[in-house]
């Protein structure tokens, strides 16, 4: 087996088959633990104007909307520190006992948050403690998204990984759902004292259910990355230090060509460059328009245009996961967000000329398509792009580094443009529109740099049984030869 600092090995067919048959129980537990996680990371935006009510008193409404705001935005700050230091552990102590952590953190914030005292009762330790608990929410919702993605895509084929990371955008697009939806009947059916009094603080408690529910279920799970880790020290110790292909064969031995691991910086930087566009487009439509739409249209209004966006989202997400399997997740993304880039700006200027929940639907039916496959694509393109050891802390990073810069502080710089400016709208479609075309660059950019470190995935290896075994046959040799790609790079074709 491969040396530390080498890849993962290569697992054999009849290894992979049977390895299917605890992905079901990996998804069960990543859906449920995305859902937790996301519900009550966005419960806090949603119920933004209670908190500026209670936590951040003003004589001007909109100068507490933009504080409560700035708390939500604090989360997404610390994004990229959990990305470093949870995706370490990560890929030294394994995925499932990382996401378990994670899920930990974040019931105890949740717990803390729905328990601050308001500004009149404790002062200025009221916005304090609700910003430590953001913060914490922040560091657990940074490595549990990476982890369950990984948890569940390495124990899949390459060829699946488009639906199966569809099922869990849905699953971490159902808690934000949730976290929506829960505040917005809460306002209908509570009074608005009530809902200012209490109700905030139970629609943040009612995130603890899936949590425990969670934690519950964890036992049934398996680790494939910490599975190959065990084998490769039990190969180890027996003395055999080459990587077996397809179990048995002739071992590969690239000892002399595999470096000891280092993070691919600017692969990281590229893929901070992918997030952003997708980021800030969720972030503005599925937290900030919402509210939006709340205080020029009313409450109903809101609570509309969450439902009609969230069900048209879950029902093309899977539709374009399908599709992106049976296409080239590099065109597809670039497409995509090529589209969005260009149609941002006119329509932003449409939809603000005149709000409307109308005008707001249109927009999103425009848009959510093209960014379902934005999605989906930035899964595809990057889990087999990293190498198994650093796969975790270098999607970690540029999940987090790229959804903090634009996705976290997207509710408030729109609401800043659209408060100081005449035309701040014009100025909110020009960013939205920039960062898009930044992330079309971006994979692009990837492209222009083929890497393999998945059975199955873009530039991997297609070798013949006789051609794995004859080491100086040229593919093999080519293989051998390329630093870029591992052992999980190669494609065994039946004789």
């Amino acid at each position: 087996m491969p040396r530390k600092g080498e890849q993962a090995p290569l697992l054999s067919a009849t290894q992979r088959d049977s390895s299917q048959n605890g992905i079901t129980a990996n998804l069960i537990f990543s859906c449920l633990g995305n859902t937790f996680e996301w519900y009550d990371f966005a419960v806090l935006g949603f119920i933004a104007p209670e908190l500026s009510r209670e936590i951040f008193p003003s004589n001007d409404a909109s100068t507490g909307l933009i504080e409560a705001f700035s708390v939500y935005a604090v989360a997404f700050l610390c994004r990229p520190i959990s990305g470093v230091l949870l995706g370490f552990l990560g890929d030294k102590w394994g995925r499932k006992n990382t996401i378990t952590l994670a899920l930990a953190i974040m019931g105890f914030a949740t717990l803390l948050a729905g328990a601050t005292p308001g500004f009149q009762t404790i002062g200025i330790w009221s916005p304090i403690l609700l910003c430590i608990a953001r913060m914490l929410q922040g560091l657990s919702v940074g490595a549990q998204s990476t982890g369950s993605i990984l948890l569940v895509l390495e124990k899949s084929a390459y060829e699946r990984h488009g639906l199966l990371t569809s099922v869990l955008i849905a699953s971490q697009l159902s808690g934000f759902i949730l976290g929506g939806l829960i505040p917005a009947v809460m306002r209908l059916w509570l009074t608005p004292e009530a809902m200012q009094s209490y109700g905030w603080r139970i629609a943040l408690w009612i995130g603890l259910i899936p949590c425990v529910i969670t934690f519950i279920t964890h036992k049934d799970v398996s680790d494939e990355y910490t599975e190959s880790q065990r084998s490769e020290g039990r190969q180890q110790s027996n003395g055999n230090d080459g990587g077996e292909i397809d179990g048995g064969h002739a071992p590969l031995n690239r000892e002399q060509k595999a470096p000891s691991l280092k993070l691919d910086l600017c692969g990281i930087l590229l893929a901070i460059g992918i997030y952003v566009g997708g980021a800030l487009m969720f972030y503005l439509n599925m937290v900030w328009l919402p509210v939006f739409l709340q205080s020029t249209s009313g409450a109903a209004a809101g609570l509309a245009g969450t439902i009609a966006v969230s069900v048209f989202a879950l029902g093309l997400i899977p539709i374009a996961g399908c599709i992106i399997d049976k296409v080239d997740p590099y065109l597809i993304g670039m497409a995509a967000r090529g589209v969005n880039a260009v149609l941002a700006a006119p329509l932003c200027l449409w939809l603000f000329s005149s709000p409307s929940l109308l005008r707001y639907a249109v927009v999103m039916a425009v848009m959510l398509p093209f960014l379902a496959f934005d999605f989906v694509s930035t899964t595809k393109i990057l889990v087999p792009y990293f190498p198994a050891e650093g796969r975790y802390i270098s999607m970690a990073i540029a999940n987090n580094a790229g959804v903090g810069l634009t996705g976290g502080t997207a509710p408030m710089i729109a609401q800043y443009l659209i408060m100081s400016f005449d035309h701040g709208y014009v100025l909110l479609g020009c960013y939205v529109s920039a960062a898009l075309f930044t992330a079309t660059l971006s994979v692009l950019s990837l492209w222009c740099r083929p890497r393999c470190h998945f059975k199955g995935g873009p530039n991997c290896v297609s070798l013949s049984q006789e051609e794995v075994r004859n080491k100086d046959s040229p593919k093999m040799a080519s293989f051998i030869s390329n630093s870029k790609l591992s052992s999980q790079a190669i494609t065994i074709r039946e004789a």
